[in-house]
């Protein structure tokens, strides 16, 4: 009988241990991974409407564009800072707008971003911009969205798809 009453008490204590225990592995939200870190533009390719061919437009931007980074906040703000080199000098260090992240499983996240944001990264429109998340992760940010763009050697715009990387700082 003493055996089995310590096998029980053991099995009592094993019982309790793990359900007392902490959920200390807490899968951090999507909104979490944004404002955990900066975000920093590290490549953007463009496909413009009726092409197969992949533009780097990347390469197009001038370094005070490069080392802008998205500063994701609480309360649904977002800003965009001017980094170290600011494209021109009085203008300011950093530019506020709005986010919100729609979640779907079906046909996938959307990232809202109102204000001038992305203006820092070369586009013209102030539109509010619905990005499409094709990867979000605690390293990388991958959106997709279409935009007018001018491509080098041309002055007319040709409806394109937009693909930029961020990468956390």
């Amino acid at each position: 009988m003493k055996n089995y009453s310590a096998l029980i008490f053991l099995f009592v204590l094993t019982f309790v241990m793990a359900s007392c225990d902490k959920d200390d592995d807490a899968k951090p939200t999507k909104q979490d991974i944004l404002m955990a870190k900066n975000w920093k533009v590290t490549e953007a390719k463009a496909v413009p409407t009726g092409l197969s061919t992949e533009f780097d437009i990347y390469g197009l931007l001038v370094d005070c564009q490069k080392d802008n980074f998205l500063d994701f906040n609480t309360g649904g703000a977002v800003v965009v800072d001017e980094g170290p080199t600011k494209c021109t000098p009085n203008a300011p260090q950093t530019v506020s707008g709005t986010w919100s992240l729609q979640e779907n499983a079906t046909t996938g996240d959307i990232l809202n971003i109102n204000g001038n944001i992305l203006l820092a990264y070369g586009l013209t429109s102030t539109a509010p911009r619905n990005l499409k998340v094709v990867t979000l992760n605690n390293q990388t940010l991958k959106v997709t969205f279409n935009e007018g763009l001018t491509l080098p050697g041309t002055t007319t715009q040709v409806p394109s798809t937009i693909n930029l990387t961020f990468t956390a700082q």
